[in-house]
């Protein structure tokens, strides 16, 4: 049996995806870590860039405690059919919940959401939760921002962004 040397549709898409939004392709196999300072990054309303974070993944992280402020990066989906991405952040004594959403590369459509309590009793510097969901598609957005709520011990309701990694 010859096997043909011609891509179909959807893998030469998968390929081309990534070179379309300027991320630099990568094979799926090799995790991407999109620190909060990456130019991937895009950030919109209120965040203050943080550097000397003593911790922190190369020292930076965004904050923010505006209600209506977000931040994204887009990732590749593996070829496993899925959305596998670690969401690092601070849970500490003054931070709130945070809203993480998978968005579908084609339309931004929203394919899955849940909130993050970041709340802790100390500072506590790369805290992770790992998502693998199901998802079909060449690539997916991560839009993660404040849901403007808090656990009653906590003092306020930042949430931040230390990094993001997609494998």
């Amino acid at each position: 049996m010859i096997r043909s040397a011609v891509l179909s549709r959807s893998k030469l898409m998968k390929l081309l995806f990534p070179l379309v939004l300027g991320i630099p392709a990568v094979s799926a196999a090799a995790p991407v870590l999109y620190d909060d300072s990456h130019p991937n990054w895009y950030y919109d309303g209120t965040w203050g860039p943080n550097t000397g974070v003593s911790g922190a993944i190369y020292g930076t992280q965004h904050l923010t405690n505006v209600t209506g402020s977000s931040a994204s990066v887009w990732c590749l989906a593996t070829s496993y059919d899925t959305a596998h991405f670690t969401y690092y952040f601070t849970s500490a004594y003054n931070r709130g919940r945070a809203r993480i959403q998978l968005l579908e590369e084609s339309a931004g459509l929203v394919i899955y959401d849940t909130v993050v309590d970041l709340y802790a009793p100390g500072v506590n510097r790369q805290q992770s939760v790992t998502f693998n969901i199901p998802y079909g598609g060449y690539g997916y957005g991560i839009l993660i921002f404040p849901e403007g709520t808090k656990n009653d011990a906590s003092v306020n309701t930042f949430i931040d962004i230390d990094a993001v990694q997609c494998y």
